[in-house]
């Protein structure tokens, strides 16, 4: 709109230096004299030399007019039309002379006045202007409308001022082709429609997305917030969080997170966040909030990052677990095995004694009854021998057991292969008649305590050369593998003891490990069924995990591991 303007303001300015020059010249060619004599004598007729320069300058004005970029009319004083350009002439011709003011000499004023049907109301108005013009109430006047063609759509814009700036003695009218300008505005305007629109739907679903989140988080049995993207402001609560700590949803926008977080758990959760924030990753936290009654509630915490188009942090999105009870639970089942495993443990230890005494006992009395003894006596004492051995074993089984969990480990490195080829050469040494295929991997490495491996590695090898002893092909393997760790951590190493032997139904593998369960028979195979349970134990308090695998008659497979961190 604005190019317009100073090209219009440009043509007016033109036409008027036009105009003023014309006037310039009638005053100049306005003398009565007819001949003037030149220094030769020779009379030069003046009328005829007037009459050429006057014709000159308004050929030239009319090829100047001719050359502008609008339609242009000039009228005088009560609206008459007195000259028009070619542009003028031609857009009336294209359009059969329907156009007002096509002629000069036409009381352009008249014809806006007669006009009718739908461009009336503009033909008045331009009417209305034209007179403001020429009276010199306004300096100026503009007028868009529409000029449409059968086969294209037009718009002009109509300017007009007047001829002389001091003293208003007519107006040049001129109509400018806007189409182009029309038709960018137009296509502007369908497209900040379009876009408004896309906006709006965006917007309502948006809207509705939130309004679901917020109604879904306020039925959450627990605590659902949101952060700044530093984690630090919630500026989101729902109603669960209001309820547990006191006030409303809308008093914790923009407190910090921290305020309420037990003093003893602010360095762990600082540390955490500040690890989430700078790998861009998942905060996980165990800690305590304060509560609206001011107890503290201990939580399980876990938050994500929400990015922005630039993969930058935007805000955070987490919940947050009440598991005090579950913790209180937690404790006094740990409280509640400790004392099992001290009870087990007296009772292991306090039983060694006696039995040891009825051990002594029953061979005394072997020794007294001697020759005499009968075939059933004999049978007897043997019987009650056998019985104190089995007791004691469980005995000694159930005090390494509470031992476990009772001795401070050590952690060192140790070569797990050499103490499995240990307890291998005590087994061979113990039944030399036994034929089995052993194969131990070499240099198998790791940070443990080496009492504790020993005795896993008993019960380990010593259970896999017990279970293939009705094997004729007997085969027993201990190995290991190099399993890739997450980013944060080391690889892990998964060790494996494999036998060929009576194996096992993997119905009852979650029950092997623990004590006193046994799949065979002790007149089949002996034992005392603490031997998993204390191979699980071990692991466990090293850190790693046990998974057991068979098949009945094809043999057993024993998966464990020790912390990442003891990855040999």
């Amino acid at each position: 709109m604005a190019s317009m303007q100073d090209k219009s303001a440009e043509i007016l300015s033109l036409i008027r230096t036009l105009h003023a020059t014309d006037q310039r010249l009638d005053e100049l060619l306005g003398g009565e004299v007819d001949s003037v004599m030149d220094e030769a004598g020779r009379s030069i007729v003046l009328r005829r030399a007037q009459g050429h320069l006057r014709q000159s300058e308004q050929t030239r004005q009319a090829a100047i007019l001719t050359a502008l970029p609008a339609s242009i009319a000039l009228l005088d004083a009560r609206g008459v039309i007195v000259s028009v350009n070619a542009a003028w002439a031609q857009f009336g011709s294209a359009n059969g002379l329907k156009q007002p003011g096509d002629a000069v000499a036409v009381n352009y004023l008249d014809v806006c006045a007669r006009a009718k049907g739908r461009d009336s109301d503009e033909a008045k108005a331009a009417a209305a202007g034209i007179r403001s013009v020429l009276l010199g109430k306004i300096n100026s006047f503009s007028l868009e409308y529409a000029c449409h063609a059968p086969a294209q759509q037009r718009w002009f814009l109509m300017r007009v001022a007047p001829l002389s700036e001091s003293v208003p003695s007519g107006a040049v009218v001129m109509h400018l082709d806007i189409t182009e300008r029309w038709r960018s505005q137009n296509m502007l305007r369908d497209l900040n429609a379009d876009l408004e629109a896309r906006v709006l739907a965006r917007t309502r679903a948006l809207t509705r997305q939130e309004a679901l989140f917020h109604t879904l988080a306020d039925q959450a049995p627990a605590i659902i917030w949101t952060l700044d993207a530093s984690a630090t402001r919630i500026t989101y609560l729902n109603a669960e969080g209001a309820r547990l700590l006191g006030g409303s949803a809308q008093d914790w926008l923009g407190k910090e997170i921290l305020s309420i977080i037990h003093p003893d758990d602010l360095k762990a959760t600082v540390g955490e966040r500040m690890r989430a924030l700078n790998a861009c990753d998942t905060f996980e936290s165990i800690r305590r909030l304060r509560s609206a009654d001011a107890s503290f509630r201990t939580m399980s915490c876990r938050a994500s990052p929400v990015l922005d188009d630039q993969g930058a942090v935007d805000f955070w999105v987490g919940h947050e677990l009440d598991i005090t009870a579950l913790k209180e639970i937690e404790s006094a089942l740990r409280s509640s095995n400790s004392e099992l495993e001290s009870f087990a443990y007296s009772i292991a230890h306090d039983l060694r004694s006696p039995l040891t005494i009825i051990d002594g006992f029953t061979r005394l009395l072997g020794r007294e009854l001697g020759t005499a003894a009968s075939e059933r006596a004999v049978h007897l004492l043997t019987r009650m021998r056998a019985s104190v051995k089995q007791m004691d074993e469980v005995s000694a089984g159930m005090l390494a057991l509470a031992g476990i969990s009772r001795t401070a480990m050590q952690v060192q490195t140790a070569d797990l292969s050499q103490i499995a080829q240990e307890v291998a050469e005590l087994l061979m040494e113990r039944d030399p008649d036994r034929q089995v295929d052993l194969n131990i991997q070499n240099a198998m490495l790791a940070h443990c305590d080496i009492k504790m491996m020993r005795s896993l590695m008993s019960n380990l090898i010593g259970n896999a050369w017990k279970f293939t002893a009705k094997v004729e092909c007997a085969q027993i393997t201990f190995t290991s593998t190099s399993v890739p760790g997450s980013p944060e951590s080391r690889a892990a190493t998964v060790y494996c003891v494999r036998d060929n032997g009576a194996g096992f139904d993997m119905a009852y593998a979650e029950k092997l490990s623990l004590p006193f369960h046994r799949l065979h028979d002790a007149q089949e195979f002996e034992g005392t069924g603490l031997g998993l349970a204390t191979v699980r134990k071990i692991v466990e308090r090293h850190g790693g995990w046990l998974r057991l695998e068979g098949e009945v008659g094809k043999g057993a497979c024993v998966w464990f591991t020790l912390a990442p961190s003891g990855a040999g």
